[in-house]
């Protein structure tokens, strides 16, 4: 039964990717709050640290996490929508070229790695 699950479940993360939406997208919130929350950034320390104008990687020093353990969350439901879309189009009978796995991850990773050290910027309020 549990494999059962796990293939719906990866099927469902495939479909997804395939459309261009991460899981926290489709659970309505931005995939980059929800690696923060579970590392233990809240997001109104988030809106803080907007205000100052530090990185995400500070921010996460601040609260005793590494920059390491913050990029390792953020691309951990990433990795899993690569997994599944690959999982899904194998299934599909259309599988990925060797390789490709492994490059989109490496695409994932350099993202998430420059936009952790970048300073966050201050919101434009809305009129």
């Amino acid at each position: 039964m549990q494999k059962l699950r796990t293939g719906v479940v990866s099927l469902a993360l495939g479909a997804l990717a395939m459309l261009g939406v991460t899981p926290a997208a489709a659970a309505g919130q931005h995939p980059i709050k929800t690696a923060l929350e579970s590392v233990g950034i809240t997001k109104q320390e988030l809106r803080d640290a907007r205000a100052r104008g530090i990185t995400l990687a500070a921010l996460a020093a601040e609260q005793g996490v590494s920059t390491a353990d913050l990029i390792a969350a953020v691309v951990a439901p990433r990795y899993a929508a690569i997994d599944a879309a690959a999982t899904a189009a194998a299934a599909a009978g259309r599988p990925w070229r060797d390789g490709k796995v492994a490059t989109k991850k490496a695409k994932e990773l350099a993202k998430v790695t420059a936009h952790v050290n970048v300073a966050l910027k201050q919101r434009a309020a809305n009129p």
